[in-house]
């Protein structure tokens, strides 16, 4: 969705570095792009749509990018033994082709991935996978809806499987074009969703974050972050070894929402406040002045709104990825390997 910049300099490149591979197919997903993306692969790519080695999908449904359906959408168009996921932002190097051929051939129990501590994260959505794999544990989680952790799901739920985890380790084939956040964000429900923000600051290592949504619900949590927490614990005087050694986010988390739970519930505005209506507790009463909500009940709580154009950007992508986070180590917990009823289903247009 709305990549075609990237996709100029990184598509034809992918394919004419691997052309030397005969059975392969690339296959592209236009989803509900709006950047004449129709246009350019019609006439700059028709060569390889020709010749069968493009395959071009369209849906005009999707409002906002969903990364996981729509790497479940494509992937189930896929006809070959193997699946590549390979992100629009992506270069894949010459001979990519042959190296996952080898690598399956070496080990036909095997996930070909992205090392999570030492390689770059613009690449950790590289997965090369077996269809029938892909097909048995139905794809990627759709509840996931924000930025981030559907690929290390993915993986974890593939170890159920048996499957063991092989790092693609040249260089060669882990490149990817920069940019920042907002690009990764801008596309997606919770930056166009979102009204308002709210933070509070409680001590050196926590703060209360308040999300109100434009159809009137918001997300209220408190963010903790451990490392800080902990700063009278004997652990920090290793800390440089626990910061080296620690799988971050992704199975401990340093930083998180409180018991890994946000409290949810509707919101409502009067002449100078706001009323929140929490779904397991009883409502609370918020003045609003400059941007200012002080509680009636405690004076000496006071939310700020963030108006900083950085930091929105920042809590956003916390939002996003905190959610699939919570999420992705909720099916670790509970072995799951199935995680969708359905997946992939969008109608697509010729």
């Amino acid at each position: 969705m709305n990549r075609l910049e990237y996709l100029r300099k990184t598509l034809p490149k992918n394919i004419e570095d691997n052309l030397g591979y005969r059975n392969i197919e690339f296959l592209l997903l236009n989803y509900n792009s709006k950047d004449n993306l129709d246009d350019w692969v019609n006439s700059e790519m028709k060569e390889y749509l020709d010749s069968g080695i493009l395959k071009y999908y369209k849906t005009v449904k999707p409002k906002y990018f969903l990364m996981s359906h729509s790497k479940n959408v494509i992937a189930k168009k896929a006809n070959g033994d193997i699946i590549c996921n390979v992100d629009a932002d992506n270069f894949i190097g010459d001979g990519f082709a042959f190296h996952i051929n080898k690598a399956f051939q070496n080990n036909p129990n095997i996930v070909l991935v992205v090392d999570k501590e030492k390689g770059s994260k613009d690449c950790f959505g590289r997965i090369c996978i077996w269809r029938d794999d892909f097909l048995k544990i139905k794809g990627y989680d759709e509840s996931m809806k924000g930025y981030g952790f559907e690929d290390f799901d993915l993986r974890n739920r593939l170890s159920f499987l048996g499957r063991k985890e092989v790092f693609i380790r040249n260089k060669r084939f882990l490149n990817a074009l920069e940019h920042d956040d907002f690009s990764r964000l801008e596309n997606e429900p919770n930056f166009d969703l979102v009204r308002g923000i709210y933070y509070q600051h409680i001590n050196h290592y926590s703060s209360y974050l308040l999300y109100l949504f434009q159809d009137f619900t918001f997300y209220f949590g408190k963010l903790v972050a451990y490392e800080l927490k902990n700063t009278q614990s004997v652990d920090n005087i290793f800390q440089e070894y626990y910061k080296n050694h620690q799988n971050s986010l992704l199975e401990n988390p340093i930083w998180n929402v409180e018991k890994s739970k946000w409290e949810t519930g509707e919101y409502i505005f009067f002449s100078n406040g706001i009323k929140l209506i929490f779904e397991d507790r009883e409502e609370h009463l918020y003045r609003l002045k400059n941007d200012k909500l002080t509680s009636q009940k405690n004076k000496n709580s006071n939310f700020i709104k963030c108006n900083d154009s950085g930091d929105w950007n920042k809590l956003i992508m916390f939002f996003s990825q905190i959610n699939n986070c919570i999420k992705m180590i909720k099916n670790k917990n509970e072995n799951k390997i199935i995680v969708n009823d359905s997946y992939g289903e969008v109608e697509l247009v010729t």
